[in-house]
């Protein structure tokens, strides 16, 4: 990367982090939910609707990694196809009105090996895992959290069965 480059990547993650700022808190620790999403430098990864995250996750990528914040009432995000290490997502069940149809094209966003993590209320959780099951994910992996929640990981469906 040029210093140009680094240089305009530092001065974006320094927007993000001051841009975020303001956003409201999460009703979860954020550390816990960090460490589970393994994000690091040189990730990309789009934050859905959890603004306040987004300026976490952009000290955790750095300037070689990239952070897409997207709006969940955005019906059609653009995102760049196949780059993305993750997706995250919490507490935007309620926010997205079909969200098979929504998680669908997200499959196509994703790096080969990339996931989509959403946080979600215990009781929502099964309803969400089946959304995204009919979306073509399967879920690898899910943790409870300290706040009657749970942060689900999904990757695409590969058609196994595991």
């Amino acid at each position: 990367m040029s210093p140009t480059a680094r240089r305009l990547a530092s001065l974006a993650t320094a927007w993000l982090v001051a841009a975020c700022a303001t956003a409201p808190t999460a009703r979860f620790p954020r550390e816990p939910v960090l460490a589970l999403l393994g994000v690091g430098p040189g990730d990309r990864v789009a934050v859905v609707g959890a603004r306040d995250f987004a300026a976490r996750i952009g000290e955790a990528v750095g300037a070689a990694g990239r952070v897409f914040v997207i709006d969940a009432a955005e019906s059609e995000p653009n995102l760049p196809a196949g780059e993305l290490d993750l997706v995250f997502t919490s507490d935007t069940a309620l926010a997205i009105a079909d969200r098979p149809t929504y998680y669908r094209p997200l499959l196509f966003a994703l790096a080969p090996r990339g996931r989509l993590a959403i946080v979600a209320d215990e009781p929502r959780s099964a309803e969400v895992a089946r959304e995204l099951a009919e979306a073509g994910y399967e879920r690898i992996a899910s943790h409870t959290l300290e706040t009657q929640q749970r942060l689900a990981i999904f990757v695409p469906d590969d058609g196994t069965g595991e």
